[in-house]
């Protein structure tokens, strides 16, 4: 069953179009220059409810999403750091059910 989910998720989030990217990058963009700022990651909505450690698996993924170093994502990056926080939140969220499952 855990892994149907695992394939749903990935499925979900590889048949993403541009649009979508688009949308999510412009509800995100707070600065409205187009790109992605880890403040503005910060900022959006529930990511100060995320665990420390998961944080700082988003900050990783940025700074690998960033692949000219210029310290802000465009739409191409964004689409990696979004792919990449993606699993992580699905890591954890099977950690979570594994842990649960064994109780």
């Amino acid at each position: 069953m855990l892994k149907l989910a695992v394939v749903a998720m990935a499925w979900r989030i590889f048949a993403m179009k541009d649009s979508d990217f688009e949308a999510l990058l412009d509800n995100m963009d707070l600065s409205r220059d187009g790109t992605i700022h880890w403040h503005e990651v910060m900022h959006s909505e529930g990511f100060d409810r995320l665990p420390k450690d998961v944080k700082k698996k988003f900050q990783k993924a940025f700074t690998k999403a960033d692949r000219d170093e210029d310290l802000v994502l465009t739409m191409e990056e964004f689409k990696h750091f979004y792919r990449d926080t993606e699993r992580i939140m699905e890591q954890r969220d099977l950690k979570l059910v594994c842990r649960g499952t064994q109780e």
